[in-house]
């Protein structure tokens, strides 16, 4: 890449002008003097850029990275990533997961995340709050298809209500202006409960989903026998079906995600397991995420380029 753009770019993420570059440059790093027009003639490509100034460019954006080190994420070919959660089976958990999944998405990587629900959840209005304080946005499952979903790096997440399921996944891909099609579908629930595991096998007897499909366990109590509950659903939890984790219940109940936007989540261990989850369903669709401590051990040997990558 020109060294002109490079050295622009690098401006536009350390906020300096042309004055300020000169004045840093004088204060910080060259002996001689480097005037305001030589900065300029360097923007412009009148002159080459000098590579100690580039060097020392590059240092102080890896010492910006490093001190505020975040997940870099390798985005997967699709633009905009849909994932639904549903169970043909009410107190499965399915709420949570939705709720727990959108906030890790905007809130704990950053990603531009729209979490759908029903109008006719009778949690419907406190849910869209609890999650506008914390900065995700939360619209009605009757919006669907109004917004442009393929222009950018966005996750939706739709949380289907269990009398919704089949008309939802099956019946609106054949409404033009209404067609959800899940890039994963999440089947949580308790499979140590039979009819838990008895719901799920119902989704998963839905004719036409195309989708990707996951079962996730949420267990309530620590059921090492869950398999032959499962087996006697029709479910095999060795196969690729069921997610190589699950993810315990909440003793604390009530709501786990932060109150608001400075707040930290009320209970950071289920932070903890939705970013695995987020994570894996990342990789799963072709992309990948680094986690901070290993990004900072990536940030330390990107060359100027990367690094300006990783920050714009």
């Amino acid at each position: 890449m020109n060294n002109a753009i490079l050295l622009q770019r690098a401006m536009s993420v350390l906020d300096l002008c042309t004055q300020d570059l000169a004045l840093r440059l004088n204060s910080d790093y060259i002996d001689s003097i480097t005037s305001q027009d030589t900065v300029r003639r360097w923007v412009n490509g009148a002159s080459s850029v000098e590579p100690a100034a580039l060097a020392w460019l590059a240092e102080l954006l890896r010492f910006q990275a490093l001190a505020s080190t975040k997940s870099i994420i390798t985005w997967p070919s699709k633009q905009s990533i849909t994932i639904c959660v549903a169970n043909m089976k009410g107190g499965t958990g399915k709420t949570t997961v939705a709720i727990n999944l959108a906030v890790v998405s905007q809130i704990d990587f950053g990603i531009y995340t729209t979490h759908y629900s029903s109008e006719e959840c009778a949690e419907y209005h406190a849910i869209r709050d609890s999650l506008s304080r914390v900065g995700v946005k939360s619209l009605p499952l009757s919006q669907w298809g109004m917004e442009n979903l393929s222009n950018a790096r966005q996750i939706n997440i739709v949380d289907i209500p269990l009398e919704q399921t089949h008309s939802a996944l099956i019946e609106s891909r054949t409404k033009e202006n209404c067609k959800l099609r899940p890039d994963i579908l999440l089947i949580p629930g308790d499979y140590g409960r039979r009819y838990h595991a008895a719901g799920a096998r119902r989704t998963l007897g839905l004719d036409g989903i195309e989708s990707i499909i996951r079962l996730l366990h949420i267990p309530e109590l620590m059921n090492t026998d869950f398999a032959n509950t499962c087996l006697e659903a029709g479910i095999d939890v060795t196969s690729e079906l069921f997610l190589p984790f699950f993810i315990p219940c909440s003793p604390l109940g009530g709501s786990h995600i932060p109150i608001d936007r400075s707040a930290i989540w009320r209970n950071p261990e289920q932070k903890f397991h939705y970013e695995k989850l987020l994570e894996y369903i990342i990789n799963l669709l072709g992309g990948s995420i680094m986690q901070p401590d290993e990004a900072a051990e990536s940030i330390r040997d990107m060359d100027m380029k990367q690094l300006l990558d990783h920050m714009e």
